[in-house]
């Protein structure tokens, strides 16, 4: 299977895709979160919701855009950068946490819940705008791994 033409006739990367597919997305539920959240409980909440919101778009948006340099390195290191990139994802997250905690108007389970949801659909955004690409598994010249057609066949 073969990715999609453009209407140019080029072929569109996956990380293309993937950044159509899911920054839309958990942008809407950035905005939602908020919007309910201060519909639900207050103006804090709301404000709240929308940092957490946008926090979590943010956060994994950078974690994309460092996956796509992780992939450009050598392919034995890509396992272990993505790895490290999760990790660093998750480190970032917990110290604005630690540092929004201090805030006086912040509302912290609302900025929790809406900063996991965002980046929870950002993550489905990704996965499913890479579907989408179609990407090649192989490049178009190296054959799949195993064996080929009609070898190991019995006549």
């Amino acid at each position: 299977m073969t990715p999609p033409a453009s209407p140019s006739g080029r072929r569109q990367s996956p990380m293309r895709q993937m950044v159509l597919w899911s920054l839309p997305l958990a942008t809407l539920v950035a905005l939602a979160g908020g919007v309910v959240a201060g519909a639900l409980r207050g103006a804090e909440a709301g404000w709240s919701g929308l940092v957490g919101g946008v926090l979590g778009v943010l956060v994994f948006a950078a974690g994309l855009f460092a996956i796509r340099l992780v992939l450009a390195g050598p392919a034995g290191m890509s396992m272990a950068g993505a790895f490290a990139v999760l990790i660093a994802q998750l480190v970032v997250m917990a110290m604005i946490l630690v540092l929004l905690v201090q805030a006086d108007w912040v509302d912290l389970p609302v900025l929790a819940i809406c900063l996991v949801i965002s980046g929870l659909v950002f993550q489905v955004g990704v996965v499913l705008g890479y579907f989408r690409a179609r990407a090649l598994l192989f490049g178009a010249d190296r054959p799949p791994a195993g064996p080929a057609a009609g070898e190991g066949e019995r006549a």
